[in-house]
C-alpha cells in the first residue's frame, strides 16, 4: 500500500499555488490601480488651473483665483515662456505624475486566516520635492507653484496684466509685478484644489 506525506504534500502544493494567488492578487491590485490612475489624471486634464496655464498669456481667469485683478495664471505665477510653452508647462507635471505613481508587483505583507488570504501592494506618488522641483516658483522663495495654487499666492496687489510686455521684463510676456502695491485695488487670491486634492482622491479610490 502506498503513503502519502502530507507535509510534503502541502509544500509541494504551497510551491504551485502561492505564485498563481500572488499574481492573481497582482492582477486584482493592478486593475484597481490603473483605473484611480486614470481618474487621477483626468482630474488634473480637466482641472480649470490645468487649462488656464496650458493656453498661457492670452487665458481666462475660469479657475476663479484671482479675485479682483485682471489677468490670468499663467503671466500672474511669471512662467518663462521663452524657455518652454504653456503647454509643455503642465506636461510636464503630468509626465511626472505618469511616472512617479507605480504599484509595486511583489507584495508588502500578505496575511491569511481560516477563510481569507489578504495581500498588501505599496503605491507611490510623486513626492512633494520631486514637484517642487518640476514647478519650482522665480519669486516666492521658489515655492511650487502646484501646491501654491491651493495654499495661496501672494503679490496679487502688485500684479500689473497688459498682453504684449517684453519678455525680459515680462518672463510670460503678460504680467508684471509692481514694486509698489496698486493703489484703489481690492483683490485677493482664492485657493482653489488641485495636486494635494487630486494625490488624495487617488489614495482613497485605491
Amino acid at each position: 500500500m502506498a503513503t502519502l506525506n502530507l507535509e510534503q504534500f502541502y509544500r509541494s502544493v504551497n510551491r504551485v499555488a502561492i505564485p498563481s494567488m500572488t499574481n492573481l492578487a497582482y492582477g486584482a491590485a493592478k486593475s484597481k490601480f490603473d483605473s484611480a490612475k486614470r481618474d487621477l489624471l483626468e482630474e488634473f486634464d480637466d482641472s480649470d488651473v490645468t487649462q488656464e496655464i496650458a493656453e498661457g498669456p492670452e487665458a481666462e481667469n475660469d479657475s476663479g483665483t484671482l479675485n479682483g485683478a485682471d489677468g490670468n495664471l499663467y503671466s500672474f505665477i511669471g512662467f518663462d515662456k521663452s524657455k518652454e510653452s504653456p503647454e509643455t508647462t503642465v506636461e510636464n507635471l503630468r509626465n511626472l505624475i505618469v511616472d512617479k505613481t507605480i504599484l509595486t508587483k511583489k507584495p508588502i505583507s500578505v496575511e491569511a486566516n481560516q477563510k481569507n488570504i489578504a495581500y498588501s501592494f505599496k503605491v507611490s506618488i510623486p513626492k512633494r520635492d520631486e514637484i517642487l522641483e518640476q514647478t519650482r516658483m522665480r519669486w516666492e522663495n521658489g515655492r511650487s507653484w502646484a501646491y501654491a495654487i491651493e495654499e495661496g499666492i501672494s503679490g496679487l496687489s502688485h500684479y500689473i496684466f497688459h498682453l504684449y510686455f517684453r519678455s525680459p521684463p515680462s518672463y510670460s510676456t503678460a504680467g508684471l509685478q509692481k514694486k509698489n502695491e496698486i493703489k484703489g485695488r481690492s483683490a485677493f487670491y482664492t485657493p482653489v484644489p488641485y495636486i494635494k486634492t487630486f494625490f488624495k482622491n487617488f489614495l482613497a479610490r485605491f
